[in-house]
């Protein structure tokens, strides 16, 4: 759901627990269509293990839409109370704005999840994965919140005119759920049980957002926030609402000492081209050639202080090698000023995944493996080098190639000595802002090369990628170094069973003298 020109709401469907996560069953999406003729969208869907398939509408009505679960044959007895019509709602659109149920009962939406979490048990039937149920949940149930509020009406955003949005559900209460409490990335979820018993109009609500007369999105100028060369080209694009009537031209500032900003340009702005849902045109202002700091004003709306000058590329780059590059390496440990980005991480070691079929995030392995190791083996060795995946602490092999391969290509053909970064390998540790003599593009790319050529010594060859074991670890959010024990793996041990201190005090014992040690 887009209102005045920001996604309030999404993942409208039947799903089978109150806040699903990411890698949560979903419905197979089996067709869908547009009955024109009564202004209607209608999909057909199904969870085929628990012989459920239903039809979901959306028609419009008078002030919004009705949207409808319409089952083909009741609900089966294990999805009763189970079963229920979501929609998720984005918490940084309704985090400290109000809502109201039945007219009455007000509240405020949180900005940090505060509900009373349940115990609901695994569902019977469920497929069995790899992945699927962490430790917890397997002795527990899943882990999920209890309403912060339940009623006929609600209505999200009341003092939020652009948010603004109300639904009624016709059948079952709707129940205001924190979905945050289970995931960080968790939105707020309105849902209804779907009833036993029921199949035409098992749920049925009616959604109506508060759309204000007229309104149309401010303009957005995109420019170049790096800035401009003087002998450069130099054009901004206007991205426009269809419906928007703004002037035909449009002017570059220049910022003074005082403060104060000076018109040095007014130029016509091109033919809008539509494009999905705007219009887009053109602002150029090559003619401007003089060095300073500028901004872009199109009918009243400026955009941020950018620069045209003559060097004003010669150090975009740097930031990479100076710290987003430094902050994803594997293995080590990362240290700017006062900060620890994380610890050595890692230090256990690898194993060769197990051949169980599809696990999560997209890995599969299904079939038998090659080489000297089978599945659950551990593989000696591969605990240097590297760097993490964005997002997550997963090494991709095809991105550290590419890495590898354009910080040669840049330190070759660019004469590239920066040295902004104290890299030790043998220590495991890394220091930002701290020269060490040696170019950080030759150690970035040794450090890459050493977690490539590991897979050559112990494995024979390179390979697709290197990820967590299991879902509770992939999720983990926190210090790379503690997502892992940093033991080595012995299979004679049992469940929460250790030996032996961790890998990286191993490591810091043997670099002490042995009086200290």
């Amino acid at each position: 759901m887009i209102l005045h020109g920001q996604r309030i709401a999404t993942n409208g469907d039947v799903r089978l627990i109150p806040t699903p996560e990411q890698w949560d069953l979903v419905a197979t999406l089996k067709g869908k269509h547009a009955d024109k003729a009564n202004n209607k969208l209608v999909a057909d869907l199904a969870f085929p293990t628990f012989n459920l398939s239903y039809k979901m509408e959306v028609a419009a009505e008078p002030g919004g839409v009705r949207v409808s679960i319409n089952l083909d044959q009741p609900l089966p007895d294990n999805l009763v109370g189970r079963a229920g019509f979501n929609l998720e709602f984005l918490p940084s659109v309704y985090m400290g704005k109000t809502y109201l149920l039945d007219g009455s009962k007000a509240g405020i939406f949180p900005r940090t999840p505060e509900d009373n979490m349940v115990n609901m048990p695994p569902l019977a039937g469920e497929p069995k994965k790899a992945y699927y149920l962490e430790e917890w949940d397997k002795v527990k149930g899943y882990a999920q919140p209890t309403p912060l509020a339940t009623g006929k009406s609600i209505s999200l955003g009341v003092d939020d005119a652009q948010a603004s949005v109300n639904i009624v559900s016709d059948t079952t209460d709707l129940m205001l759920i924190d979905g945050r409490s289970r995931a960080q990335n968790g939105w707020f979820v309105l849902r209804s049980l779907i009833p036993s018993g029921k199949t035409t109009g098992a749920i049925v609500w009616h959604i109506r957002p508060n759309v204000i007369p007229n309104w149309t999105r401010p303009p957005m100028i995109a420019h170049s926030q790096v800035g401009y060369a003087p002998d450069f080209s130099k054009v901004a694009v206007l991205e426009l609402d269809p419906k928007y009537h703004g002037p035909k031209t449009a002017k570059l500032l220049r910022l003074n000492a005082d403060g104060s900003y000076k018109q040095v340009f007014e130029g016509p702005i091109t033919t809008a081209t539509p494009w999905l849902r705007y219009v887009y045109s053109k602002f150029d202002f090559t003619t401007v050639k003089e060095p300073g700091l500028y901004v872009i004003e199109y009918d009243k709306q400026r955009t941020a202080t950018f620069p045209i000058a003559k060097d004003v590329y010669s150090r975009t780059w740097q930031p990479s090698l100076d710290h987003h590059i430094a902050a994803q390496m594997d293995h080590v440990a990362v240290r700017e000023a006062y900060r620890v980005w994380h610890g050595a991480s890692h230090l256990d070691d690898a194993r060769l995944a197990p051949v169980v079929g599809e696990q999560f995030d997209g890995w599969n392995q299904a079939t038998a493996t090659d080489g000297k190791y089978k599945g659950g083996d551990r593989i000696p060795g591969m605990n240097v080098g590297g760097w993490y995946d964005a997002g997550d602490f997963d090494l991709e092999e095809p991105a550290q190639l590419s890495v590898i391969d354009s910080l040669a290509l840049g330190y070759r053909e660019f004469d590239l000595k920066y040295d902004q970064l104290s890299v030790n390998e043998t220590s495991r540790e890394v220091e930002m802002h701290r020269p060490d003599g040696i170019p950080d593009a030759v150690q970035q790319v040794k450090h890459g090369a050493m977690y490539i050529l590991a897979q050559f010594h112990n494995i024979g060859h390179a390979i697709r990628g290197t990820h967590e074991p299991d879902l509770r670890q992939y999720t983990h959010l926190g210090d790379g170094a503690s997502t892992t024990d940093g033991r080595i793996y012995d299979p004679s041990l049992g469940l929460n069973e250790v030996k032996g201190v961790p890998e990286y005090f191993r490591q810091m014992l043997h670099r002490l003298p042995v009086s200290q040690a």
